[in-house]
């Protein structure tokens, strides 16, 4: 793939992407100048509240909010001259700083369902692991019978709609938002795309290959040529860098660089920072048209593939090719890649710091081993914190990612990385991380909302961390790397650097 269309946009707009850089820092939350950064955010809030009060009275009561299915939440394209865009992120905006406080709040009891209007989901919710999975079970019957909806959210974190690609008008019934959030009907015509390309396995086998594109051992294979010479590494990003290389080479068919790889994760940066802020001058253009080449890129990638058989009719029709480019996007830029940086560095953090004497428990150059090591962190460090739909007036948010802390099924130390259980499938029949319990309706495989990449992200893992065989590594130059969590969680790892010993 040509890399020139990609450079043109990154260095001839370096100026904006520095801008929108200083805007993510604001809500990023592994920076290291928390006390300062409040200052700014709470200055940068109060500004933008000033200019929009007179479109905002009705949003401003919190524990008031409610929605108003069909206009802010889909069908309605937000922007800044739009009032609606205003009431809908001036909440967000104003609980950046309390959202992370949520386990004080949420109930543990089954069936517990507290209101937070004040989180930035704005939603109800519990903690109780049975209980959410009961609610994303029952999530999918209730989309199929048309009784709720999708909203635009990343997990629980609500998106504007401003800075969506240029293919926006892909969806039906003017919707305006992430795929992850897509009308039932436009997801029903795609999950058995996504199905056939990343190979989920059903419910008896989730762990299972179900296609030809990729295994574990080819993974590992690949991994261990990617990491061959290097003598110290930024964990997450290279790691992070593989994975994209993978994907798009084994699941979609396209060859791309390391370089471009990592120019990739920029633009997943940047786009993830300005898709929650308000308006900022010529960044949504930007944005805009950087997504919108790599969209084509898929578009010609599945319309060859439709050409020469390597995509089969019956999964994905040809007037659906630019719904699905889309739809691979969104998943990519929000769901794969901060999911699987994150968790290896977590990973590999646990096994620096030798956090709940895991090293004495594992034989790291283990298969079995190390997918308990990957679960675990997938439970401790959660790269997905929920699933979202809006039933009448009342957002409801199915916590996955919370559901690991629920004392109930995981001790009083849940919120402690400490290996549990002896098999990577004993962590599987408890946990529900990748939605595990929206199965589909019977008959109906194409309503399933079980992450598509469950078996995927699990193998890419396993397969990565195999190849990189942590015990051949030690800290960096900067010292160990650490673990903070957002108020009382959940927790994530920082960046950081290792090198060969």
């Amino acid at each position: 793939m040509k890399q020139s269309k990609h450079h043109h946009h990154h260095h001839h707009h370096q100026q904006q992407d520095q801008y929108v850089r200083f805007f993510i820092c604001l809500h990023h939350h592994h920076h290291h100048h928390q006390q300062q950064d409040h200052y700014v955010r709470f200055f940068i809030c109060f500004i933008t509240l000033f200019l929009s009060l007179p479109l905002t009275s009705s949003a401003l009561s919190l524990r008031d909010r409610r929605y108003t299915p069909g206009t802010t939440l889909n069908n309605i394209c937000l922007g800044r001259g739009n009032p609606a865009y205003w009431q809908f992120m001036i909440p967000a905006l104003l609980s950046l700083d309390t959202y992370h406080d949520t386990l004080d709040r949420l109930g543990y009891v089954e069936g517990d369902l507290i209101v937070n209007t004040t989180e930035m989901f704005c939603g109800i919710g519990t903690i109780a692991l049975n209980t959410t999975a009961e609610t994303i079970a029952n999530m999918v019957h209730l989309l199929d019978d048309g009784l709720v909806v999708r909203d635009n959210s990343l997990g629980l974190l609500r998106l504007g709609t401003l800075l969506l690609f240029t293919h926006r008008d892909v969806y039906s019934d003017g919707y305006c938002g992430l795929a992850l959030g897509m009308p039932h009907a436009d997801h029903s015509k795609i999950r058995p795309f996504m199905d056939f390309l990343l190979g989920t396995g059903d419910a008896t086998s989730p762990w299972t290959n179900t296609t030809g594109f990729w295994n574990l051992m080819d993974i590992q294979a690949a991994a261990e040529t990617f990491l061959e010479g290097r003598t110290s590494i930024t964990v997450g990003r290279v790691a992070l860098n593989f994975f994209l290389i993978e994907f798009h080479e084994k699941i979609l068919g396209i060859t791309i660089t390391e370089e471009e790889a990592n120019e990739f994760q920029t633009f997943a940066e940047l786009f993830l920072g300005a898709s929650i802020l308000p308006y900022v001058p010529g960044v949504p253009l930007l944005l805009r048209r950087r997504g919108a080449v790599y969209v084509d890129m898929y578009i010609e990638a599945f319309t060859n593939g439709l050409a020469n058989g390597r995509i089969p009719s019956n999964v994905l029709a040809e007037e659906d090719v630019t719904l699905a480019a889309v739809s691979i996007m969104t998943g990519v830029l929000f769901a794969l890649s901060p999911a699987l940086g994150g968790v290896t560095r977590a990973v590999v953090g646990v096994y620096l710091n030798n956090v709940g004497d895991t090293n004495s428990k594992l034989d790291w150059s283990s298969h079995v081993d190390l997918g308990r090591a990957i679960m675990e962190a997938v439970r401790v460090y959660p790269p997905v914190m929920g699933v979202t739909y809006v039933d009448g007036a009342i957002r409801v948010a199915g916590l996955v990612g919370y559901s690991g802390y629920d004392k109930t099924v995981f001790g009083e130390n849940a919120k402690n990385y400490s290996i549990l259980y002896d098999t990577v499938e004993d962590y599987r029949e408890r946990m529900i991380s990748w939605a595990d319990t929206a199965l589909p309706v019977e008959g109906k495989p194409e309503t399933s909302h079980v992450c598509p990449a469950r078996s995927f992200s699990f193998n890419m893992l396993l397969g990565f961390l195999s190849a990189l065989d942590v015990e051949s590594w030690m800290e960096g130059p900067d010292g160990k790397p650490t673990v903070k969590p957002l108020g009382t969680g959940p927790f994530f790892w920082d960046e950081f650097t290792i090198v060969k010993k």
